[in-house]
């Protein structure tokens, strides 16, 4: 499947993965059947987000876009020499190794969650989902949110917010069906203490240690 993926149906993949996201989750769950499919596939999202984040950042270093406060205008100068002050070592490998630490954490504090509410949930399902919920978020919120900002400051902060919602809203439902969480309440308080302890972690040792 990752063959078929990279070569011959990455814009089919990613279509569905962005349009049809729960139809996505239950084919990709026969094609990634294992732990080590799986990661790989976690891996080359992760890899993807590094890419779409080190073009947006250098997109934006070129475009430099300054607002004046009290007539409410903004002018964009396209400054070449930016790119020099990029720290790019930074930018691929600490983002590379935040994405992938963001994408398998995820998965192992739902499927924590999965134990204490003694729910049968494997962790190579949890990464499937974990990865293809965030898809549509890193194409978004890292890769046209930025561009969009360029043309349209406000742009970006509505693209960003939609992209997270939509990821989350997967994320939401692909858990709840796949751990057969019949009460929607105790799904819901599932699914945000999960989410808080995540935000928990990445802030703390992925924002402060890694990237900071």
């Amino acid at each position: 499947m990752v063959k078929k993926v990279s070569k011959d149906n990455l814009f089919k993949f990613v279509e569905s993965t962005v349009m049809k996201p729960l139809d996505s989750m239950e084919d990709s769950a026969k094609e990634f059947p294992d732990l080590k499919k799986t990661s790989v596939l976690a891996g080359i999202v992760a890899l993807a987000m590094m890419v779409f984040n080190l073009f947006a950042t250098m997109l934006s270093s070129m475009f430099v876009r300054s607002c004046d406060f009290w007539t409410g205008t903004c002018k964009t100068k396209f400054v070449l020499s930016e790119l020099k002050n990029l720290d790019y070592l930074g930018l691929i490998f600490k983002n590379f190794l935040a994405y992938a630490l963001i994408i398998f954490g995820l998965a192992a504090i739902y499927y924590i969650g999965s134990l204490i509410l003694k729910k049968t949930l494997k962790y190579y399902k949890s990464l499937v989902i974990a990865t293809l919920a965030i898809i549509p978020f890193a194409i978004l919120n890292i890769l046209v949110a930025p561009i969009l900002g360029i043309v349209y400051g406000p742009l970006e902060t509505f693209v960003s917010m939609f992209g997270t919602i939509y990821s989350i809203s997967i994320l939401f439902l692909a858990m709840k069906e796949e751990m057969k969480l019949q009460d929607s309440n105790k799904a819901v308080l599932y699914n945000a203490v999960v989410l808080t302890v995540s935000y928990i972690i990445v802030y703390y040792i992925v924002i402060q240690n890694i990237l900071g």
